[in-house]
C-alpha cells in the first residue's frame, strides 16, 4: 500500500475510532446527567454506577481495537484474524512488543493506530478525572 493510500486509510479509520469514542463518553455522559437527583448513594451504588462506566469505557476501546483487527486482517496485511487482534492491542496500546511486523505497505498505516490510542486513551483519562470529581463531591 502507497505511503500517501496509508495516511488516508489511517486517518479514516482513526476519524471513525474518535467519533465512535466520543459517541459512547457523549451517551456516558447523558445516562450520568439523567440519574436521579436525591437518591440516596450508598457506596454500592457508587461502586455499581463506576463499574458499569468503566465497562462500558472498556468495551469502546475493544470495538476500535478490533475494528483495526478487522482491516489488517481483510486487507491480508496479516495471516490471521487471532494475530491481527494481537498486533492491533499491541499496537493501540502503544506496547508495541516487535514480535509480530508488518510488511512496508502497512507501517504507516500501523503508527495511525498508535496515535489513535494515545488520543482515545486521552480522552479516556479526562473523561476519568472528571467522572471521579463528580463522584468525591460530598453526597447532597
Amino acid at each position: 500500500m502507497a505511503s500517501g493510500y496509508q495516511i488516508i486509510l489511517g486517518s479514516i479509520v482513526l476519524c471513525i475510532c474518535a467519533v465512535w469514542h466520543i459517541f459512547a463518553l457523549i451517551e456516558l455522559i447523558a445516562l450520568l446527567r439523567e440519574r436521579e437527583e436525591g437518591v440516596i448513594r450508598t457506596r454500592f451504588s457508587d461502586f455499581r454506577l463506576t463499574a458499569s462506566v468503566v465497562l462500558a469505557i472498556l468495551f469502546a476501546h475493544t470495538v476500535q481495537i478490533y475494528f483495526w483487527a478487522g482491516i489488517y486482517w481483510l486487507s491480508q496485511a496479516l495471516p490471521d484474524f487471532s494475530q491481527s487482534i494481537y498486533f492491533s492491542l499491541v499496537t493501540y496500546t502503544t506496547l508495541g512488543y516487535g514480535d509480530v511486523i508488518l510488511g512496508e505497505g502497512f507501517r504507516i498505516f500501523a503508527a495511525m493506530e498508535s496515535i489513535t490510542g494515545v488520543l482515545m486513551f486521552g480522552i479516556t483519562t479526562a473523561f476519568l478525572v472528571g467522572f471521579f470529581t463528580e463522584l468525591a463531591k460530598p453526597k447532597s
